[in-house]
């Protein structure tokens, strides 16, 4: 019967049998080490009586008996080498036997406390992974009920009270004594930076773009130190966000990320496929063979004028080789100007073109965006056949259109914010006086967002409706 393999040992923490060995293998082993000892032994005996027996006579015989003598020694020792071996493997056979029945004994009696361990161990695992998905809900519950309350604690506390046993309750306070200061000044921003941002349409120049930026970033600290001390609605803020972002990403500030910036790379496209075209075409023309023909023929004379120098012999030839170079390559100079003049490259094409018109410019969204369209009205007019130039000149077009509108609607958030919604000066019975809209859907959003903390839950409690519009 064999012995189990090395994997059923896993009961034991072992991957292959502890006791190997094969006790029949073994016992036939000692059994034929034994009978190769008998078989020597009898040669044994075979020569002693040879060495024994005088019968024959003379130097030969002598010499037979003598070796005979020796032989019979050294088998002895041989056959006892045999007989020890043989006896020790016949007593090791039993001990082994015993020794495998006892680790077959082990490996049955560990069997089953191994399975239990295992079951018990997958069980005590479900348990735990159990008890942790329990502790994972109890904290996302804490957490998050804990920030839904503490929202509501800063709706409850924002009322006229105002803490003046803390550091923020004197900061609030202050703010709100000047708060009519800081919202007129604002006001006086945000109009300002979107007049800035119409000119930038008419005039030249990036700085009227950039100082309505700059304006449109005060406007919007200010706005948000309001808003936090609940002197102001957090709406202003976003609207200020919105005007700046739609002034950065324009171009104005970031440049050739923005859109403006787009649209400048892909005429740069346009005109890098222009020039690839007409120097194409340059090259296949006549006069473009005779440029690369008198070129040639100018590093050929400039060759042989420098081999020749190196022989005083053939110095009167060297000066008509230089004149001979001189003269092809005047040549050539002519004939690359005559392309330069008959077929301009794209570069050439656009190179000094603007919109000179200020109504045009503001058409188009300001100065980069006026010279960017007439550029490529240039290109268009001249490769109307290329399907290459016609293609980028449509993601132009694209482009352009969304820079213009993101200028026009940044312009248009500026004034809506600084002097639209808030209302306008009129003169009535009692003097001037300042008179405001009353859009109901606007006014509920703006007093549900004036509040110290940031109010994440308008958004998702307040029901957004549009009332008939009235005069106040």
């Amino acid at each position: 019967m064999g012995r189990p393999p090395g994997y059923q040992w896993q009961p034991l923490g072992l991957d292959e049998d502890p006791v190997p060995g094969d006790p029949q293998a073994i016992s036939a082993e000692a059994a034929h080490l034994a009978s190769v000892a008998d078989t020597i032994t009898g040669q044994i005996a075979a020569m002693r009586k040879i060495a024994s027996d005088d019968t024959e006579v003379g130097q030969h015989a002598e010499k037979i008996r003598t070796a005979a003598r020796s032989l019979a020694g050294s088998l002895q020792a041989v056959a006892t080498r045999y007989a020890k071996v043989s006896s020790a493997l016949s007593r090791w056979v039993p001990e082994l036997e015993q020794a495998q029945s006892l680790s077959i004994r082990a490996l049955n009696e560990a069997e089953a406390p191994y399975a239990s361990y295992h079951t018990s161990m997958q069980r005590a695992q479900d348990q735990l992974d159990a008890a942790k998905a329990l502790l994972t809900r109890a904290t996302t519950l804490r957490d998050t009920q804990a920030a839904h309350y503490a929202a509501k604690i800063n709706q409850a506390s924002n009322d006229s009270l105002t803490d003046h046993e803390s550091l923020w309750g004197d900061i609030t306070h202050a703010i709100a004594s000047c708060a009519w200061i800081i919202k007129d000044a604002c006001m006086v921003l945000e109009v300002a930076a979107a007049v800035l941002a119409v000119i930038a349409l008419f005039a030249t120049g990036a700085g009227w773009l950039i100082a309505a930026f700059a304006l449109t970033a005060l406007a919007l600290a200010g706005r948000t130190v309001l808003a936090a001390t609940g002197n102001g609605s957090w709406l202003d803020v976003a609207a200020d966000i919105v005007a700046l972002a739609t002034l950065g990403i324009s171009g104005g500030i970031t440049g050739a990320a923005g859109l403006v910036g787009r649209a400048g790379s892909t005429l740069s496209d346009a005109v890098g496929a222009g020039d690839r075209i007409v120097t194409d075409v340059r090259a296949a023309s006549l006069t473009g063979k005779l440029v690369e023909g008198f070129t040639k023929a100018t590093d050929v004379f400039d060759s042989a004028a420098e081999w020749m120098g190196k022989y005083r012999i053939l110095s009167p030839l060297t000066s008509v080789a230089e004149k001979g170079a001189d003269m092809f390559e005047g040549l050539a100079d002519f004939a690359d100007d005559f392309q330069d003049y008959a077929r301009p490259l794209a570069t050439a094409m656009v190179n000094g073109v603007e919109q000179e018109s200020a109504l045009a410019r503001a058409a188009a969204g300001g100065e980069d965006l006026g010279n960017y369209t007439a550029r490529m009205s240039v290109l268009r007019d001249a490769f109307s056949s290329s399907p290459k130039i016609m293609d980028l000149a449509a993601r132009f077009d694209t482009q352009v259109n969304v820079a213009r509108s993101v200028i026009f609607s940044s312009a248009a958030v500026n004034l809506l914010d600084g002097a639209v919604l808030p209302g306008f000066p009129v003169f009535g019975p009692d003097g001037w006086h300042w008179q405001t809209w009353d859009v109901g859907f606007f006014n509920k959003l703006d007093d549900r967002m004036t509040t110290a903390a940031i109010p994440l839950d308008v958004m998702t409690d307040d029901v957004w409706h549009v009332v008939d519009f009235q005069w106040a």
